[in-house]
Protein backbone atom coordinates (compact mmCIF):
# COMPACT_ATOMS: atom_id res chain seq x y z
CA UNK A 1 0.00 0.00 0.00
CA UNK A 2 1.27 3.23 -1.06
CA UNK A 3 0.16 6.80 1.65
CA UNK A 4 -0.25 10.00 1.07
CA UNK A 5 3.50 10.98 0.70
CA UNK A 6 4.01 8.02 -1.74
CA UNK A 7 6.15 5.49 1.04
CA UNK A 8 5.49 1.67 0.92
CA UNK A 9 3.74 -0.26 3.26
CA UNK A 10 2.48 -3.52 4.20
CA UNK A 11 -0.08 -4.29 6.35
CA UNK A 12 -1.05 -7.33 7.97
CA UNK A 13 -4.88 -6.93 9.12
CA UNK A 14 -7.25 -9.39 10.21
CA UNK A 15 -11.07 -9.32 9.44
CA UNK A 16 -14.40 -9.54 10.56
CA UNK A 17 -17.10 -9.83 9.27
CA UNK A 18 -20.75 -10.96 9.30
CA UNK A 19 -23.13 -12.24 6.13
CA UNK A 20 -26.72 -10.10 7.02
CA UNK A 21 -28.35 -11.56 4.16
CA UNK A 22 -27.21 -15.30 3.26
CA UNK A 23 -29.41 -15.57 -0.39
CA UNK A 24 -27.02 -12.49 -1.39
CA UNK A 25 -24.15 -13.55 -0.79
CA UNK A 26 -24.98 -16.90 -1.97
CA UNK A 27 -26.84 -16.22 -5.27
CA UNK A 28 -25.09 -12.75 -5.94
CA UNK A 29 -21.61 -13.31 -5.66
CA UNK A 30 -19.39 -15.84 -7.27
CA UNK A 31 -16.93 -16.02 -4.94
CA UNK A 32 -17.44 -14.93 -1.30
CA UNK A 33 -14.08 -14.98 0.20
CA UNK A 34 -12.47 -13.70 -2.76
CA UNK A 35 -15.16 -10.72 -3.08
CA UNK A 36 -14.59 -10.16 0.99
CA UNK A 37 -10.84 -9.66 0.76
CA UNK A 38 -10.68 -7.52 -2.80
CA UNK A 39 -13.42 -5.37 -0.89
CA UNK A 40 -11.35 -5.48 2.60
CA UNK A 41 -8.24 -4.60 0.30
CA UNK A 42 -9.88 -1.92 -1.70
CA UNK A 43 -10.89 -0.16 1.64
CA UNK A 44 -7.71 -0.15 3.22
CA UNK A 45 -5.87 1.66 0.45
CA UNK A 46 -8.25 4.24 0.34
CA UNK A 47 -7.99 4.43 3.58
CA UNK A 48 -3.81 4.22 3.88
CA UNK A 49 -3.60 6.36 0.85
CA UNK A 50 -5.44 9.53 2.22
CA UNK A 51 -2.40 9.01 5.62
CA UNK A 52 0.89 9.90 5.60
CA UNK A 53 4.06 7.72 6.96
CA UNK A 54 3.60 9.21 10.38
CA UNK A 55 0.22 9.11 10.91
CA UNK A 56 -0.24 5.46 10.01
CA UNK A 57 2.49 4.61 12.65
CA UNK A 58 1.07 6.74 15.09
CA UNK A 59 -2.31 5.22 14.55
CA UNK A 60 -3.62 2.51 16.45
CA UNK A 61 -7.58 3.16 16.48
CA UNK A 62 -9.28 1.21 13.94
CA UNK A 63 -10.37 3.61 10.84
CA UNK A 64 -14.06 2.69 10.74
CA UNK A 65 -15.06 6.41 10.67
CA UNK A 66 -13.27 6.56 7.26
CA UNK A 67 -14.96 3.25 5.49
CA UNK A 68 -18.34 2.31 4.68
CA UNK A 69 -20.05 -1.30 6.20
CA UNK A 70 -20.35 -3.67 3.00
CA UNK A 71 -24.21 -3.09 2.61
CA UNK A 72 -23.45 0.27 1.93
CA UNK A 73 -21.43 -0.54 -0.91
CA UNK A 74 -22.88 0.71 -4.40
CA UNK A 75 -23.19 -2.00 -6.78
CA UNK A 76 -20.74 -3.30 -8.92
CA UNK A 77 -21.86 -3.95 -12.59
CA UNK A 78 -21.08 -7.54 -14.14
CA UNK A 79 -18.55 -8.99 -11.06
Amino acid sequence: MITRDNVVIEINALLYFQITDPMKAVYEVANLPDAIEKLTQTTLRNVIGEMDLDETLSSREPSTANSKPFWMMPPTNGA
